[in-house]
């Protein structure tokens, strides 16, 4: 066994880590870095044997990379990925370990949730605190809207965080530093960290001990040139919202991407979609892509270059290429140092260092363009209605409900588990149309407009364990229908009902009023009755006719009204009253009390056509009384009663009497024109 020992005292590459001084030392590194991606840094080398894999994964490192006294690069992150090689006769064994940022870990993480009236900064700032990835900054320049409703949908916390960086047209770096590293957020690019040393010189041969640039490439295409968004708003639905911006930078033609979107959700932000989608395009319209051996090379910090050879190249805005500001956009670094890591000792193993790299001007922002597609919901998916404690109906002036999704861990079933969501009725119009809001409690099916999680309307309502149908299944499954429930505080047995029972021969249309049943007909209103009508009152009853006739007619057969107590009063404030019999009695009964009729002015005639009139006194007495005169006239024989006197009229007046017959008075005149006549068994004259 060899008693080589390992050290990283002289070496270009060391790495720190917890389990100690040269436990483990780099042979060979591999990198790529990237503005808006994360870092990663793939390390080959030895190692003692004595550690296990689960000693380092998830755990600080930090490297360093100095290849001149001046130049001294710090890379750090944490271990993601461990490897162990065979064990050499040295005794120390080959490994590789990946490193890469803490963000990175959320990609181990992933959730359906939502956010309400949070910025994109608010809503990373407390993901990356769930996640104990404190080392943040944002320096933001625009302004932070909040987003009134962002749902996380089923994404890995790092896709959701970079998605919504893309949409903001937010882009990020690193900063390292010895024992740290920093996420830093940007949205301009006055933000770009500043050069960190003098021009690079551009050198297309190699020089040996120099930091230079080894060649460039200044590389043009052809890219997106205008961007055009529009969107619809329910809230004012005849006013479009529309958002374009065209880039100034040559080559340019006629092309345009035309997007379109609903929801007022997204209108303030995609007012300025179009801008940030044509800045990410500009900013990668011209590149550079080089080689160097420049450690300091950085995404995110700004560097110039001098050369010659493009001294006289103009870049789209005719800045010179040499002496411009450029920022990376990305690098892959590749370093190998393996000296004392061969059998002889004395051969140290020259290291070697390069990068290849991109950049963009400095002028320009790098806004990433959209890299991690918006999820869709694919299909609908069923909520629960929520509103305030102790409410049963929660709405807003559009009819709008708020819902619980069941994969919501977060929500408290209340008025704050998700934004205000449309809810679609079977007609929709300027004031008229149906009207059913889902209540608390209920169980809707939730469709996403263009499949986005961001856009959800409730297109219907299912029964459950918990809310059941109105009509007891599967015995009524004849019977269709609606039946509502009174609220507040209402039961089985308070609702409105409208219902069809089709069940054969037991056909039957149920309408169920709570309280109060109203119905206005502007015209006429018919009904046609086939067989009975029963109609049932139990307090009063008041029938208005404004202006018209009221006819009832009885083709066949007989009509009743009984008043089992109270009074009946029919007034006629003006015209007439006829009752007529084409056939048939007509009949006044009273079991007890008194029949008054009274005319304040007028004539009364009973008149019969045919027929007899009888009035029968059971018990007690029958009274005529006429201010002014009484007759009763049959033929020629009247009797005549006036104030002045009775008047007895007729071609013969009987006057019989079964017992004692007496005619008496103050003066009594007995005349008669022809014979008078007086017989009786014994007549006495005074």
């Amino acid at each position: 066994m060899s008693t080589v020992s390992l050290s990283q005292d002289q070496r270009w590459l060391r790495l720190q880590t917890p389990l100690g001084k040269d436990v483990v030392v780099v042979e060979e590194m591999e990198g790529r870095e990237a503005l808006s991606r994360l870092f990663s840094f793939h390390l080959r080398g030895m190692c003692t044997p004595t550690f296990g894999a689960s000693d380092l994964l998830g755990q600080a490192v930090s490297l360093t990379m100095s290849r001149f006294a001046d130049e001294t690069r710090l890379i750090h992150g944490i271990v993601t990925g461990f490897r162990f090689g065979p064990q050499l006769r040295s005794g120390y064994r080959r490994c590789a370990l990946d490193i890469e940022p803490t963000l990175a870990v959320l990609r181990h993480s992933s959730n359906y949730r939502i956010f309400q009236e949070k910025s994109v900064v608010d809503i990373a700032s407390a993901i990356l605190g769930e996640r104990d990835v404190n080392a943040f900054r944002f320096e933001i320049v625009g302004t932070k809207t909040p987003r009134a409703y962002c749902v996380q949908f089923g994404e890995t916390d790092l896709d959701f965080i970079c998605r919504l960086f893309d949409e903001e047209g937010y882009f990020f770096f690193f900063e390292h530093t010895d024992g740290a590293h920093t996420l830093v957020v940007c949205d301009s690019a006055v933000k770009y960290a500043s050069a960190s040393g003098p021009a690079l010189r551009h050198v297309e041969h190699s020089i040996e001990g120099e930091r230079l640039v080894q060649s460039i490439m200044l590389h043009r295409r052809l890219t997106d040139t205008k961007w055009s968004f529009r969107q619809f708003d329910f809230a004012a639905p005849s006013t479009a919202i529309e958002g374009s911006s065209e880039s100034s930078l040559s080559p340019t033609r006629g092309w345009e991407h035309f997007a379109y979107g609903e929801g007022a959700a997204l209108s303030a932000r995609q007012r300025g979609a179009a801008t940030r989608n044509v800045d990410a395009a500009d900013a990668t319209i011209e590149e550079i892509e080089g080689q160097s051996t420049a450690a300091s090379l950085v995404p995110g910090r700004k560097f110039s270059i001098e050369s010659d050879s493009f001294a006289e190249v103009a870049l789209a805005d005719d800045a010179s290429v040499s002496g411009e500001s450029f920022v990376i956009s990305e690098i892959e670094h590749r370093l190998i140092d393996s000296s004392f890591f061969n059998n002889k000792v004395e051969d140290d193993g020259k290291p070697v260092y390069s990068n290849r790299f991109k950049a963009i001007p400095a002028s320009r922002t790098a806004r990433p363009a959209i890299h991690i597609a918006k999820p869709r919901a694919h299909g609908p998916q069923t909520a629960t209605v929520v509103g305030p404690s102790n409410s049963e109906v929660y709405t807003d002036a559009h009819g709008r409900v708020r819902v619980q999704f069941h994969w919501d861990r977060l929500g408290q079933h209340d008025e704050q588990s998700s934004c205000f969501i449309r809810v679609a009725q079977s007609w929709a119009g300027k004031g008229w149309g149906t009207q059913f809001i889902p209540r608390v409690g209920m169980e809707v099916v939730v469709h996403f407009l263009n499949g986005d999680p961001d856009q959800p309307v409730v297109t219907g309502a299912l029964y459950n364990g918990d809310c059941t149908p109105p009509f007891a299944l599967p015995g009524e499954m004849n019977k269709s229908g609606l039946r509502t429930r009174s609220t507040k505080t209402g039961d089985t047995t308070t609702f409105n009902e409208l219902s069809f029972d089709d069940t054969k021969e037991k056909e039957q249309v149920l309408f169920h009023a709570q309280k109060d049943f109203r119905r206005v007909v502007e015209n006429d209103d018919v009904v046609d009755i086939g067989h009975d009508q029963t109609r049932t009152i139990k307090n009063d009853r008041t029938t208005t006719i404004a202006d018209g006739n009221d006819t009832l007619t009885l083709s066949k057969g007989n009509r009743s009204e009984t008043l089992s107590q109270g009074d009946e009063t029919l007034t006629i404030a003006q015209g007439n009253r006829t009752a007529s019999l084409t056939k048939g009695n007509d009949a006044l009964k009273l079991g007890s009390g008194n029949l008054s009729i009274a005319l304040q002015g007028g004539n009364m005639t009973v008149e019969l056509q045919a027929g007899n009139l009888s009035q029968t006194c059971a018990a007690g007495s029958v009274t005529i009384e006429a201010l002014r005169g009484i007759t009763l006239k049959c033929g020629q024989s009247t009797i005549e009663v006036t104030p002045q006197g009775v008047t007895i009229k007729g071609p013969m007046v009987t006057t019989q009497a079964t017992g004692k017959a007496e005619l008496s008075g103050l003066l009594v005149d007995v005349k008669g024109s022809g014979m008078t006549q007086i017989n009786g068994g014994l007549v006495k004259i005074n």
